[in-house]
């Protein structure tokens, strides 16, 4: 296939400002498909899947459930279910960046 040189200058950009993240999403999906998920679905990078799905119980029902009851929420189980449709994770150099679905 070939590309324009407008085309691969936008490649080029897009990978300067990014790095190897850019360089990992345009090889996974697609230059325009890397530019929205970049732009509109980033939600940040994470040790792992379960630290992001930590962080989201933390901020939208931490206040909301008493402490003895946190004890027994099964993070794992919730990260799981939270890539299975919702989000997706991109891994690079030991560290997840996560994106969402929508």
């Amino acid at each position: 296939m070939a590309h324009s040189v407008s085309t691969i200058t936008e490649y080029a950009e897009f990978i300067t400002e990014h790095e190897e993240l850019g360089q990992a999403l345009i090889a996974d999906f697609g230059l325009d498909a890397a530019k929205v998920m970049i732009e509109d679905q980033y939600h940040g990078c994470y040790d792992s899947e379960v630290d992001f799905a930590e962080q989201i119980i933390d901020e939208c029902y931490c206040e909301k459930l008493p402490d003895n009851l946190m004890a027994y929420f099964d993070y794992d189980a919730f990260a799981r279910d939270l890539f299975i449709n919702d989000f997706c994770a991109v891994e690079l150099n030991g560290y997840v960046h996560v994106f969402s679905n929508y």
